[in-house]
């Protein structure tokens, strides 16, 4: 009997280290599950948000008079007309230095197409075709940064931009674009 207690006891013990180890192994699985699913709906609201912007985009200049409401923040319209009318001969217009400081700790000013207009420097245009669109990595949740290259196919200029698309109820919004020089 003495001798059956602690091999009865050793039994028990593996027994209760292989159910804890299924356990373990059952949380592991279920957590990879859940980050699957997890990274599955980022990826879908990404694929919706570029969706969207090449929607947005196409949609934005085969309009007569396009406007950047209902497609952009409020913040980012405020500061892409400021930027646009810089040094202008207008009562609303802002010096660059009076820009730059409004809006420095907001935005990347340097990036801002001083004096040009939104998404292509150009006040006239030919056909406007997105001809690149590649998803960036961005930091923050329900943010979506672009690489977009749009192109003039008339005139045959192509423009460089980044673009980021915040996710906005149950839409998307841009938030930023940074515009570098056209190549």
């Amino acid at each position: 009997m003495k001798k059956l207690i602690p091999l009865l006891s050793a039994i028990l013990l593996l027994n209760s280290c292989q159910k804890e180890q299924k356990s373990t192994s059952l949380n592991d699985e279920k957590n990879q599950t859940e980050k699957l699913k997890t990274e599955d709906l980022e990826t879908n609201e990404e694929e919706n948000a570029k969706k969207w912007i090449l929607k947005t985009i196409d949609s934005y200049f085969k309009e007569d008079f396009p406007t950047m409401n209902g497609i952009t923040t409020k913040s980012y319209e405020e500061y892409k007309t400021e930027a646009t009318n810089v040094d202008l001969d207008t009562d609303e217009a802002l010096t660059l230095e009076d820009f730059e400081k409004k809006w420095k700790d907001k935005y990347d000013t340097k990036y801002a197409g001083i004096g040009s207009g939104f998404l292509i420097s150009g006040q006239d245009w030919g056909k406007i075709e997105v001809i690149n669109c590649k998803s960036l990595k961005s930091t923050i949740e329900n943010e979506y940064l672009f690489d977009v290259t749009l192109s003039d196919t008339h005139i045959k200029i192509d423009y460089l931009r980044e673009i980021k698309v915040i996710k906005s109820e149950d839409t998307f919004l841009i938030s930023d674009v940074k515009e570098f020089n056209k190549f």
